[in-house]
């Protein structure tokens, strides 16, 4: 019974949902507690695919999601109440062999039967191992809806959006820190969040979806519509990703981001593990953007007294100067509302290519990426040494993140990504530097 077909599993029969099934497990998390899930394997022509049904739910008739998978694969049509009701009663009482599900893309840690542990990444459906002894084959079985597949091709996102970025200074550091995301927990390296301060929200959202267009279309999530607290689901759910915040306000904001900045750092220092709960570790390239600075100096909120200046470890502020607020440079004919404007609309006309491409390289290729960032990283990090002289020891640490990202950005123009050269790069994040250092010895 090591693949039980439709037929072994209680669900012979004739009709397009019977015979496309090849396969029931019992779905278990990343450290094999048994979950309320049932995974489904589902072949038809030139396609395999795995959904997940909570086995709860068939129990209690609530066939919501049966319904949603036989539509997906053509089977919905001339289906009864008491046919559904039958093919779900099957599938609950069905005693199934265990699989690790991975409920969301990004790196897992994952203990085998036998105690073993290993590394994983997730995406678009598919589990990549980055790590040898792996005992089981663990499925990813997104909890909510998968990122809508890519837009256009690497090509079509450098000559559409890419081309924006030479001369954005604050765009080119904000794309390493994206860039710098999945690095954390597949090389081990430490976090760093980035925070955008100006008050021209619009100028900033488009800066802010322009980068989030290598992995998906949309705009960054916004106070108006969710919370810190729903910022942080959002962050379990694209782990490893950059994850964008807009107009964050207030000392209760303040205090919450400034717990989730800690925490995803401290995540960080502890390794790649996650289990994919609530309270696990979580990791992200978190870009938030505010009307005005981190309040370590404000006695009057809550944030200033318990976190103070060794936020500056985990968090880079950078105060948009740039001569159109956060832009450096314009197309010919723009002016900085128009060309936010058109930044967000390309940016979600082409958008994806360069995260699959990126995922593909970082597990295809991990042992050359990892060589190629340590010398990257090495290099630059000589030339960043003189600024950290003048700064304050927690401001020094934050400088190995920065760094990081830097070192993200010429590799992925190494991995043919972006077009940028490594002298735009270079010029781009000295110069955001110099301003950083500036500002912070006034």
């Amino acid at each position: 019974m090591n693949r039980p077909s439709g037929e072994a599993c209680g669900l012979a029969g004739p009709d397009r949902f019977r015979r496309s099934v090849t396969r029931v497990r019992q779905g278990t998390d990343s450290n094999g507690r048994l979950l309320d899930l049932i995974v489904i394997d589902v072949k038809r022509p030139g396609s395999h695919s795995v959904h997940g049904l909570s086995r709860a739910d068939l129990l209690q008739g609530r066939l919501s999601g049966l319904i949603d998978l036989c539509r997906e694969i053509g089977a919905l049509d001339g289906t009864t109440d008491s046919y559904l009701a039958e093919i779900g009663a099957h599938l609950a009482d069905y005693i199934a062999e265990p699989v690790v599900v991975l409920r969301h893309a990004g790196v897992w840690q994952v203990t085998g039967p036998e105690g073993g542990a290993f590394s994983c990444l997730a995406w678009r459906g598919k589990v990549y191992l980055l790590s040898e002894g792996a005992s089981v084959k663990p499925v990813h079985v997104e909890d909510g809806p998968m990122p809508p597949p890519s837009c256009g091709t690497v090509a079509d996102w450098n000559a559409n959006v890419g081309v924006h970025f030479k001369g954005n200074d604050y765009m080119i550091v904000a794309l390493g820190a994206a860039l710098y995301a999945p690095l954390v927990r597949i090389l081990g390296l430490p976090a760093l969040s980035l925070l955008l301060v100006t008050g021209r929200h619009r100028e900033v959202g488009a800066l802010q979806s322009a980068v989030l267009s290598i992995v998906r279309p949309g705009a960054p999530r916004s106070r108006d519509k969710t919370s810190i607290r729903g910022l942080r689901q959002d962050i379990v759910n694209l782990a490893d990703q950059p994850v964008m915040f807009r107009d964050v306000r207030g000392a209760r904001d303040w205090y919450r981001l400034n717990q989730l900045i800690t925490e995803i750092a401290v995540s960080a220092d502890a390794g790649a593990g996650s289990d994919g709960i609530a309270d696990g570790p979580i990791s992200c390239g978190l870009i938030v953007s505010s009307f005005q600075g981190l309040p370590e100096h404000r006695p009057e909120c809550r944030a200033s007294r318990e976190f103070g200046p060794s936020l500056r470890a985990h968090v880079m502020e950078l105060e948009l100067r740039a001569p159109h607020g956060a832009f450096h440079q314009l197309p010919e004919g723009f002016d900085a509302v128009r060309f936010s404007a058109y930044l967000n609309d390309v940016s979600n006309c082409c958008y994806g290519a360069i995260w699959d491409s990126y995922v593909e390289a970082l597990v295809t290729r991990t042992a050359e990426i990892r060589e190629t960032y340590e010398v990257e990283f090495s290099e630059i990090m000589k030339r960043t040494e003189v600024f950290a002289e003048s700064l304050e020891e927690v401001t020094q640490q934050m400088l190995v993140g920065y760094t990081g990202w830097h070192a993200a950005t010429r590799l992925a123009i190494r991995l043919g990504l972006i077009e940028p050269t490594p002298e735009d790069v270079r010029s781009a994040f000295s110069r955001v530097l110099a301003e950083y250092v500036e500002k912070r010895r006034d």
